[in-house]
């Protein structure tokens, strides 16, 4: 059995670590799980549902992980502040 791993956004209460089934779509890098949590995958940015896309990108999605198990990863967004003069 082929296993998907995924990294995702802070999603509180999930046990990280253990396959948990995914449940149904939000979009193309949304997804919930049993129970009802929402997860964002991180390094994903793929088009709303509104934009051009949108609906192909949530549909491809539930192809690949639709009522499969998942190992969810928890990952850490970096977000780094520059200031650039004379801009």
């Amino acid at each position: 059995m082929k296993k998907l791993l995924l990294v995702l956004l802070f999603v509180p209460m999930i046990s990280f670590g253990q396959e948990i089934r995914v449940v149904r779509m939000i979009d193309g890098d949304t997804f919930v799980i049993e129970g009802g949590e929402r997860v964002k995958m991180i390094g994903i940015n793929a088009p709303e549902l509104k934009d051009i896309y949108g609906v192909e990108s949530k549909n491809h999605l539930k192809t690949l992980i639709e009522s499969k198990y998942v190992n969810l990863i928890k990952g850490v967004i970096l977000l780094i502040k520059t200031t650039l003069k004379g801009f």
